[in-house]
């Protein structure tokens, strides 16, 4: 869960999993890079938006609408190590 009580820029972020964020107050503006093209996704939690992002897109979230907060669901939750049993 997060929280963000002011408009706020948490830049640019890389996970190796999946994510999936939604947003329930406020509204906020992620720009999503990967392969060189940068796209640009609205959230706002009037509409109940929510985004799911693959691994390996490089996310920046900034607060469009405060107060702004929501979930983030992220799998898997650690870096895994395979091993062979």
């Amino acid at each position: 869960m997060w929280d963000y009580s002011k408009p706020f820029d948490y830049g640019k972020k890389s996970f190796s999993g999946t994510e999936f964020i939604c947003i329930s107050g406020g509204s906020l503006r992620l720009e999503l890079e990967h392969a060189g093209e940068i796209q640009t996704v609205i959230l706002k939690a009037r509409t109940l938006d929510y985004v799911v992002i693959p691994p390996g897109v490089v996310k920046r979230v900034i607060v469009h609408e405060a107060p702004a907060y929501g979930v983030t669901v992220r799998w898997p939750s650690f870096n895994a190590v395979n091993k062979v049993l």
